[in-house]
């Protein structure tokens, strides 16, 4: 961080003069690091199976 402004750059996130920063870059891998050690160390989860209902929609009338 500094006074200048500057494009910000990721991994490490830091001033460059060509950015690579956008939007959720940064949380993202957050989060997929995250869960990725929290997975390999308690397990996978599973996801309930599909409503079949909700394949082809429902008649709002």
């Amino acid at each position: 961080d500094g006074g200048t402004v500057a494009e910000l750059c990721t991994s490490p996130l830091r001033q460059c003069g060509a950015g690579n920063l956008f939007g959720g870059n940064e949380p993202a891998r957050t989060f997929f690091q995250t869960l990725t050690a929290s997975a390999g160390r308690y397990g996978g989860g599973k996801l309930p199976d599909l409503d079949r209902s909700y394949l082809h929609g429902r008649d709002r009338r």
